[in-house]
């Protein structure tokens, strides 16, 4: 699905949603004006129960978009770890919306890091794979402006595919050059 058929779908599901707790609102009103005690707990029990949970709803979003902001929170998504102390200027941008998501990541680290990273699922190219990779392909219009790994001669390239199973189609780069310390990540998930 598209994201705008996704977006439109929530609306229209948040549209019921509303259009039903302004009835169990409507009943609560009614029940009070008129002092009847059963349309006040007919329309008061739904509606504490369902703006409980529209407000836990939302305040998972707004924690889910907080927490992402963080760079050290979309380390730990990524690798299932928190960053060790060695890795140091660590930058992240974190999307995920309807069908589609993406990670980016930039940081320094030392190859003990990397090797830890990559020991499972990960596979390095090497050879015509490696030197067929077009690094300025990698950078498209949703990569962010910090994302701009370059390949020199010692430029190290590891790939995994659905690592995560989130989404059909799942692959990820990690480009690390040993020289600089200098590591970039990129996740792409589509349906």
């Amino acid at each position: 699905m598209s994201a705008g058929l996704v977006t439109f779908f929530w609306l229209i599901l948040a549209g019921i949603y509303g259009f039903v707790w302004l009835i169990f609102l409507a009943l609560f009103i009614v029940g009070k004006i008129n002092k009847s005690r059963v349309l006040s707990w007919i329309g008061g029990v739904p509606l504490l129960l369902s703006t409980t949970f529209a407000l836990f709803f939302l305040g998972t979003v707004v924690w889910g978009i907080i927490s992402v902001s963080k760079p050290s929170n979309v380390y730990k998504i990524t690798f299932g770890t928190p960053p060790p102390a060695d890795v140091t200027n660590l930058q992240s941008q974190y999307w995920y919306f309807a069908d589609t998501g993406s990670t980016y990541l930039k940081f320094k680290t030392s190859p003990i890091t990397i090797k830890k990273l990559t020991a499972n699922n990960w596979h390095q190219l090497t050879g015509k794979k490696l030197k067929s990779t077009d690094f300025e392909n990698l950078e498209t219009d949703d990569t962010p402006s910090w994302w701009k790994p370059r390949k020199t001669s010692s430029t190290l390239v590891y790939t995994a595919s659905m690592r995560f199973d989130d989404f059909a189609n799942e692959e990820e780069t990690l480009i690390y050059d040993p020289v600089n310390e200098q590591a970039y990540y990129e996740f792409v998930g589509f349906d």
